[in-house]
Parts: C-alpha cells; structure tokens; sequence
C-alpha cells in the first residue's frame, strides 16, 4: 500500500473524529476504517473539498449525552447529520435504552427510528425494545424525539400493570402517557393470548391506570363476547389501591335463606402496611352479616390479620304463617399476630384469638367443616422473655376456651367460657451446682457430684368459668358474682435435683424432686344445726402443701450379632435389647379432712382442695418399681441392581417396647398394666406401620370391678388383651419426569415449541399422580355385666382413609379425599375435585356428595389478581335436604 493512500484514509479518519465531536455525544463507537472511508467518499469527492465544512459549535438542547452502540458498523451521513447503526444497535440517553437491530439517529432533530431485521432463515432478529425505569415494550417500528419526549409506535407489546398491551399504533407523550389506537388488553403473556379486552382506544398512565373506550372481551383473540362495555378503568396494582369489591350471589335453601348478595364492600388499601376489607351480605328473606379484615405487616418486625364477624340470621320463611322462625345472631372475632424472629431475640409476642358469642360459625353459610362441628373454640395471647445470659426465661399468657354445645333441637347453642387471665410461668433451665470445690484432684474429667444439677419451675394461675347464655338471665352483682362465676387461682413450684454417672456398662441417673401448691381459698364443710344438712363453704386464705420424692433409674445394653457365611442374601443379623429399671419413693401428703359433718351428722372426709387448678400431691404413700425393655433387630440385606452399595440396613423389629409397674406400698392390685409399641419404618420403602396393645394381668368380679386375683388363675392364660390397634400408611407417587432432551433439529424444535404451547393437544404418558393410604384397627375389651354375669364386650373400629391426585396433560388435576368405616359399613365425608389450569384461565369444581353438608361448587376465572373479578361462580348451599342438585 502506498503512503499517499495510506495518509488520505489516517485524514479523512481524523477528519471524520474531529466533525462527530461537534456533534451530541458519541461513546463505544466501533466501526471499521474501510467503511467509514467508503461513506465519506460516497458523500463527496476524495480530496474532501472545502464545501464540507464542520458545523459550528452550539450548545446542547438536551439533558444528557447521548451514547450509541452497534455490533455490526457504525455509518455516518455528515451532509444529513445523520448516523446509521446496524446489528444489536443501542442508544442510550439518560435512562432511556433503545434497543433494535437497526437504528438511525438525526443530531438535528433529536430524533430516532428503529427497525428489526429478517435473518437468512426468514425469522424475525433484532424486535426494537424501549425501556425506561419501570416502563418497557417492544414493537415492530419505535420512532422517538429526545427533544420533545414523543413517541411513535407499531405494533407494540408491553407489560403495563401485571398486564400486557397490544397496540396497532400508540403515541408516547411527554409526560409517559401512552395514546393507543387499536388496543388490546389482557394479562396472558402469549404471543397470541387466550382472552383479552380489544378497544378502538386507550390510554396507559404508568404507575396509575389504564382507561379504555368502548370494547368487548374476545377469546383466543378471535372469538368475541357478544356483551360490550362502554368503558374500562383498570388500576395499576405497582402501587397500593383502593376500591369496590362486587358480592357473590346465588340462591341459598339452607335454612331458607333464599336469594343473596354476599361479601360485597369495599377494599381499603391505607398504606403500605396496612390494609382493611369492609364486607356485607343481605339475604332474601331478611339475614344479614358484616365483616371487618384487616391485615397488617411490617417487614421484619410482625406481620397479622383482625377480624370482626357479626351475623343476624332468620331461620325459617317468616312469609309463611306455617313456618317456624327464628333469629339467630352471633359475633365472632379472630386476631392472629406472628413476631419475626430477627425483630428481636430475646422476646416474643405472640396471638391466636378466636372468640365466639351466640351461635358461633354454625349458621354460617361459609363455615368449614371444622368450624361447623368443632365444639371447642381456644385463644392465646402469649408473650416470652429470656433474660440475657441466664439460664431463666419467663411467660405471660392469656387464654380462652370456649365450648359451644348445640341444644338437642338444633335451634340454640350453650356456650362455657373459660378464661385463665394470667398464666404466668417462670424456668431456671439446668445448671450445674458449684461443687467442683470437693475435688482433690482438679485435673481429669468431672466428678459425679459435679454433674449434679438443679432446674425450677414455677407456674401461676387465675381461670373464671361461667356460661354465657346463664350470665344473660340474671342480674350480676358484687353480692353474687361468685355464685356464677367459677374463679380459680394457685401457684405451683416445681423444682429437681439430678445427675446421672456411669458404672461399668450402666447408665445410674438418681434424682430427688420437690414441689408445692401455694392455695389462696379452700373449702370448709359444716353441719347446718337446724336442719342437719352439709354445707360446704369457701373460705378465703392463703394455705400451702409441699411433697418431696426421690428415685433411681438405671439403663444398660445388650448386642447380639450373628454373620452368615458364603454369599448369602443377608450378610448379618444384630439384635440389640436396651433395659432399664427404676424405683421412685413418694411419702404422700395427706391432706383429707375428717369429721361429722355430713347429712344427718354422718362421718365423712373431703379433700378442701377439691376443683383447685393444681390438684394437690397424693396422701397416699408410693413405692413403684418401673421396668422397660427396648428391642431392636436389623440386618444387612443384599441390594438388587445397586453397584454402589452392595448391602444396606433393613430393620425388622423397631423400637419394640415393653413396660411394666410395680407398687410395693399398694394394698392390693400391685401390677400395673403391661404396655406394647412398637413401629416399622418404610417397610418395603414405602409403608409405615405401627402397633400397640395394652394387657392386663388381674381378674374381675360378678360386678365387672377388678379384683386382686390374677388373670392366670382365673382362665389360665398369663394376661387378658384389654385393647390392640395397628395403624399403617403408605404414600405412592409417580417418579419425576426425565430431563427434556434438547432438539437437535429445527423440526424438533418446532414440535416442542407447539407442544408447550398447546400442551392439551398432546397426551404425556407421564402422568404425574400421587395417593396416600391411611389404615386403622382398633379394638377395645371392657368387662361389662349383663343378668350377673360377666362378659367382655369388645368395641372395634376399622377405618381406611384415601387421599389422592393425578394430572392428565398438565391441564387437569384430579383429587379425592375419602374414607370407609368398615364397622359401620358408610363412607366417610368425600371430598372429589377438578382443577383445570388453562394457563392465563383457571378453573376449579368440587363436589361433596355424601354426609350432613352436601354440596358443590363450581368455578372459572382469570389467574391474575389484576381481573379478580372476571369470574362465574355457582355453588349449592348445605342443608335444607336439597341434596347436591
């Protein structure tokens, strides 16, 4: 190559460096020097004459600079103030990104165009892309103006709102609204969506809402419903709103509601941590119901839900002079808050409120099977604190059980609250006492004595009991709130002295134990002298009883192993039996009272503690001798097609456990009962079963009471079977789908393509399916006496519990949930659903055909909680012996 043509192309390349800096701003420029040559040159003769000259400097109408990229050239047009960047183009100016495989940008006007491109195989490359902040779309063609901020667009397609619109052409304006003609709205993510709003016009306003014109739904963007809607308004849920929430309706038979609207109202979002739901429903012949639900969060710190539920119902057609009708109201509140953890470690508040007044959930129409038969409502409100680097901890609880008993007619319900307001409770967790004083030595391990180690516990109680429908009916007042309010209060210590040190092969853990009821009331009974009958008072003061006990327990094991030899099946066999026995001394505390004082001055005795919280230690003297054995067998069993592992452990006895008492200090019936368990796990890998009996040694009576003869000398036999059950369960599923084998071809890629679009039309061998069995047997021998003669009456139950699932095509979901009591002979409540997902559509059928409550429930809608409300829902209602249909 020659230096003058050498020179000319180093020329016109410093010419073309020095012409570009006047314009607005160039970064990242990759270009080669042949093409750059090649336009200039096709721009003016080679000597670049004078007429080219470069434009006066002036300065910047825009904010920022504005950068440039592309892979593929970079040309300039000077005459035009143009540049032209061709293969993954960018522009970049501030926090505007465009993207496209060709871009041309005018420096007089501020102005670009991007366009895609077709590549050798006829597909589409390079889809202009526009982003900034939050906002982003592509489209086929993107004109915009950095000057004055204003777009234009072709076929556009951007995610808006959990959203995407589709637009024929849109018009950006300054302010980021977006101005579409030929809209299209929907929230499915596919090229060709499934549904969607379809609009003459509409407006985007980021971060806020979308307004459309007149427009009509279309399925599989085609088909169209035939109703319209004169406008929309859709809010854009990036940010918290509020808003009207539409009620449910249907027709309701149970307990002759009728037509109703329900759990209508309106959403209150009031900040990001707060938000509250304001519903009501009204019923046809005159019921009603309000609700208030309130969640709450701060991250980090807690999180909760209050709810408020008030419910006046008519049971019956109060039209009908015939009918019998009744009104039945209720007022239920639920309040859950859960502290995080991180919020802080030494402390913890926590609640489960559930109160209830009147009849509860039980005429509630939306009532869970649980809620409907559940009799016992229980609430907590609990907070816990440790003290830092101590082994001490201390709680304040307060709780709340309810029972709801309904009267034998159904028509009213009786409700015992029981508070206990507070429970306080305070632990010294185990600490060893310092007493490595005692040590001669100070080297080696520690002594038994400094093993010895001390935990307390203390436990302080108040409980108010009453009836609520009673406490209704009369007039409460200081001089007779204690004859209807049961209140109850005592404090409890707890306190134990242990160790544990080993002798040879034993483990020998001796303990001593202290503990006593602190009382504040007790009763006292006297005999009435006017009409010689008992009475019982309760006096006021502080009483106590204390009771110390001590014991001794020591535990060993025993193995057992056998080999095989040769290549056997299974290599080895180990049994291990691991005993334990133990002797436990309690003096018991006596604190019975004896005197006339009963009718017609009989002798008597009674406990003055009798109904306290804390019952108070036995008065009777207990020598008891506890034994237990523990076994276990395993072998090691030959694995099939397992090159890895050769052998593994296959347990055929786990955990069997024997246990026994002996009272020395009993007058008669000594023996305690003889208790069985036992498990095994995985039994062929997938069942669970587990075991139980309990056997009693002793003999009873014409009168079916126990007597101090043995079972042995009776009947010859060494026990009598008092109960036995055996529990298995066992879960099966499919085995997970193989990894997708990548497309080695276009074709088989174009098949996968179609078959996860349209994943209905194309049948998966693969099912995915999942069951869970669960069985039961039980059976229970009580002595029973039928014309003075005895008998054993035995009570069985033998129940098989069902619950599972498959997916066909990775569309439908079947699931049942059953059972069948083969005693009764009659299916338990079943459960039978369909879920159908339709990608951007769901829908959802269950059916309760059997048992007090059935019913179905049937329906279709929109995934995204954007469209919540795009919906058909029919459901029957229980009761009122309509059945199902």
């Amino acid at each position: 190559m020659s230096i003058k043509v050498v020179f000319t192309k180093f020329f016109n390349l410093f010419l073309l460096i020095i012409l570009s800096t006047g314009l607005y701003g160039q970064s990242d420029v990759e270009f080669s020097v042949a093409d750059s040559l090649e336009i200039v040159q096709s721009m003016a003769d080679s000597s670049f004459s004078d007429s080219i000259k470069a434009p006066p400097q002036k300065k910047s109408v825009l904010d920022h600079e504005v950068q440039y990229d592309a892979v593929d050239s970079i040309l300039f047009d000077l005459t035009k103030n143009m540049v032209y960047l061709y293969g993954e183009a960018q522009v970049t100016y501030g926090d505007i990104t465009l993207t496209a495989n060709q871009i041309s940008y005018n420096f007089n006007t501020y102005s670009v165009i991007a366009i895609g491109g077709i590549d050798t195989t006829g597909n589409e490359i390079g889809r202009p892309s526009f982003k900034q902040k939050k906002e982003a779309f592509s489209a086929k063609q993107i004109t915009y103006n950095f000057k004055s901020e204003k777009g234009y667009i072709e076929e556009v397609r951007t995610e808006v709102a959990n959203a995407y619109v589709h637009a024929k052409v849109s018009k950006k304006q300054p302010n980021n609204n977006v101005h579409i003609k030929g809209g299209f709205f929907t929230t499915c993510d596919k090229d060709n969506p499934h549904f969607g709003f379809r609009t003459t016009r509409m407006i985007v306003i980021p971060e806020d809402k979308i307004i459309t014109g007149p427009g009509y739904l279309t399925f599989f963007n085609k088909i169209p419903f035939p109703i319209g809607l004169p406008f929309t308004m859709i809010p854009d849920q990036n940010r918290n709103a509020s808003g009207i929430i539409l009620p449910r309706y249907g027709v309701s038979v149970s307990y002759n509601q009728g037509f109703y609207l329900k759990d209508g109202g309106y959403y209150w979002s009031i900040n990001d941590y707060i938000h509250t739901k304001l519903l009501a429903s009204i019923f046809a012949n005159g019921s009603w119901d309000v609700t208030s639900e309130t969640d709450y969060t701060l991250r980090y710190k807690f999180r909760g839900n209050f709810k408020l539920h008030y419910e006046d119902y008519i049971i019956g057609d109060k039209d009908i002079e015939s009918s019998s009708t009744s009104l039945k109201n209720s007022f239920t509140l639920n309040w859950s808050h859960i502290q995080d953890s991180k919020a802080s470690p030494n402390s913890n508040f926590n609640t489960n409120v559930n109160f209830a007044s009147g009849s509860g959930n039980r005429y509630n129409l939306d009532a869970t099977d649980q809620e409907y038969i559940n009799q016992s409502i229980n609430s907590t409100i609990s907070y816990k604190y440790s003290i830092p680097n101590s082994p001490f901890n201390l709680s304040l609880n307060a709780r709340l059980s309810q029972v709801l008993v309904p009267t034998a007619d159904n028509t009213q319900v009786s409700t015992t609250n029981d508070f206990t307001l507070p429970q306080f409770t305070f632990n010294m967790s185990r600490i060893d006492l310092p007493l490595s004083f005692l040590r001669k030595n100070k080297l080696g391990s520690k002594k038994w004595f400094e093993k010895i180690g001390a935990n307390y516990n203390l436990n302080a109680e108040n409980r108010i009991k009453f009836n609520q429908q009673q406490l209704d009916t009369i007039d409460l007042n200081p001089n007779n709130f204690e004859q209807y309010l049961n209140i109850r209060n005592a404090v409890k210590h707890d306190a134990t002295l242990s160790t544990s040190f080993k002798v040879k092969t034993f483990s020998v853990s001796p303990s001593v134990r202290a503990n006593g009821n602190w009382y504040f009331r007790h009763i006292d009974k006297y005999l009435d002298p006017n009409d010689l009958t008992e009475v019982t008072d309760t006096i006021k003061e502080f009483s106590q009883v204390w009771n110390v006990s001590g014991g001794i327990n020591v535990t060993g094991k025993m193995y057992g192993m056998y080999s095989f030899k040769g290549d056997k099946k299974i290599k080895a066999m180990r049994h291990q039996i691991t005993g334990s026995a133990g002797v436990n001394y309690n003096p018991g505390v006596s604190t019975q009272q004896y005197g006339y004082v009963g009718n017609d001055g009989s002798f008597v005795s009674y406990n003055p503690y009798e109904g306290s919280i804390y019952s108070p230690p036995s008065s009777r003297p207990t020598n008891i001798y506890n034994f237990k054995l523990i076994n276990d067998l395993e072998a090691k069993v030959k694995t099939k097609n397992d090159s890895i592992q050769d052998y593994k452990k296959v347990k055929f006895i786990n955990n069997l456990t024997l246990d026994a008492g002996f009272n020395a200090l009993a007058d008669s019936i000594k023996w305690s009962d003889i208790r069985m368990t036992g498990r095994f796990t995985k039994l062929f890998d997938v069942l669970d079963v587990n075991y139980n009996a309990v056997f009693d040694p002793y003999a009873y009576n014409d009168k079916a009471q126990k007597t101090n003869d043995s079972w042995l000398s009776e009947t010859n036999r060494l026990v009598r079977i008092k109960s036995a059950g055996v529990s298995a369960s066992f879960a099966l599923r499919s085995k997970k789908k193989e990894k997708k084998i990548k497309p080695s071809n276009d074709a088989e890629l174009e098949i996968q393509k179609e078959m996860e679009e349209n994943p209905g039309m194309f049948q998966d061998l693969n099912i995915p399916w999942d069951v869970n069995f669960s069985y039961n047997i039980n059976v229970v021998s009580s002595p029973t006496v039928t014309n003075g003669v005895l008998s054993f009456e035995e009570n069985l139950n033998n129940t098989l519990n069902l619950r599972g699932s498959f997916t066909l095509f990775k569309i439908f979901r079947f699931s049942v949930n059953t059972g069948y009591d083969f005693v009764n002979t009659d299916w338990s409540v079943t459960t039978l659903g369909l879920y159908v997902d339709l990608h951007c559509w769901e829908m959802n059928f269950s059916l309760r055909p059997n048992g007090g409550r059935q019913s179905y429930s049937f329906s279709i809608n929109v995934k995204s909680p954007l469209l919540k409300d795009l919906k058909i829902k029919k459901e029957s209602s229980f009761g009122g012996g309509s059945g199902v249909f």
